[in-house]
């Protein structure tokens, strides 16, 4: 016998259809309802800017359809901090895929089961919204590019140390060498971010040292982060935050100019009082919710980075993953 939860698909299959029943009787009510509406003076025949920014909006749709669902994903997929969160919620797109995405990775099962995610596996959800690799996931070099794929894979990940040089004759102290990855972390070679020379980790949520063992063994490394994506200067994160502040902050202030300043008016009516505040209200709730719903996916995953030591020379050092 399955969870109690195992009932829920299909309660909301029947309110579903319930709904979609109810959507169908109405929209054939609706146009002679709207018919009767507009048969009196009320009702005024729509203007020039009317016009323009219905098929202005006709015009973007599909623009905004290409930065839709792939280009959101994509990019929750690669956020590493806050700022990339942050980056995210100004002038946000793909707005309806983020909070689906949310719910994909944090959500409970009747909110994964509302999107129609009730039995997805975990290790698709990691494959699609998480920078993270598992048992589960992997990614490889398919001869073009990284890809992400469903498995474990058979990865194996060399250090090469190059001769330093210290011998005249072949074979003395000219020896070139390769390590496992694992091997060279145990010589010392390599050390954890954010620990101290002698391997202690700074305070940071204890771990249960099996548990710590077995993610050394079972996690593949991220081949995404370490080739195919080009570090980006703090500066020019910094200057895409100021870029969004001036466009979102330059909408809103246009928005409080005509309705205050100009006062621009329509068919002879006065600006509606409680306009602007809605305006301002939803876009500050909508900034906030897109960061919530970005972090929510960031904070799924725990990145490690795996630098030189202090005292090696890093042009010694390359990475080989076969």
């Amino acid at each position: 016998m399955g969870p109690p939860y195992a009932v829920f698909p299909l309660v909301n299959l029947r309110s579903n259809l319930l709904m979609g029943y109810n959507i169908f009787i109405a929209s054939l009510y609706f146009p002679g309802y709207a018919l009767a509406a507009c048969v009196g003076s009320a009702c005024d025949p729509a203007g020039g800017w009317d016009d323009f920014t219905n098929n202005l909006g006709s015009d973007l749709a599909p623009l905004l359809a290409l930065f839709g669902e792939q280009v959101t994903k994509q990019y929750m997929s690669e956020t590493l901090s806050w700022v990339d969160n942050l980056i995210f919620c100004l002038a946000p797109l793909g707005v309806i895929t983020a909070i689906v995405s949310a719910i994909r990775v944090g959500g409970s099962p009747k909110l994964r089961s509302l999107v129609g995610r009730a039995k997805e596996s975990h290790g698709q959800v990691e494959a699609d919204l998480m920078s993270s690799t598992s048992s589960d996931v992997c990614e490889l070099w398919n001869g073009e590019g990284v890809v992400r794929v469903l498995g474990r894979p058979v990865l194996l990940q060399l250090v090469y140390e190059k001769s330093s040089g210290g011998g005249s004759e072949p074979g003395v102290g000219n020896q070139s060498k390769i390590y496992t990855f694992q091997d060279a972390i145990s010589r010392g070679r390599y050390n954890e971010k954010g620990k101290d020379t002698q391997g202690t980790e700074k305070p940071s949520r204890p771990l249960d040292p099996e548990i710590e063992e077995y993610r050394k063994r079972q996690n593949p490394p991220n081949l995404s982060l370490n080739v195919s994506m080009v570090p980006v200067p703090k500066w020019v994160l910094i200057l895409f935050i100021v870029i969004g502040v001036i466009v979102q902050g330059g909408v809103l202030v246009y928005a409080a100019i005509t309705q205050y300043i100009l006062k621009l008016e329509k068919n002879d009516a006065p600006p509606i009082g409680y306009g602007f505040p809605l305006f301002l209200a939803g876009t500050v709730v909508l900034a906030i919710g897109m960061f919530l719903c970005a972090q929510v996916v960031e904070l799924s995953t725990e990145e490690k980075t795996w630098v030189p030591a202090e005292n090696a020379d890093t042009d010694t050092y390359s990475m080989i993953w076969l």
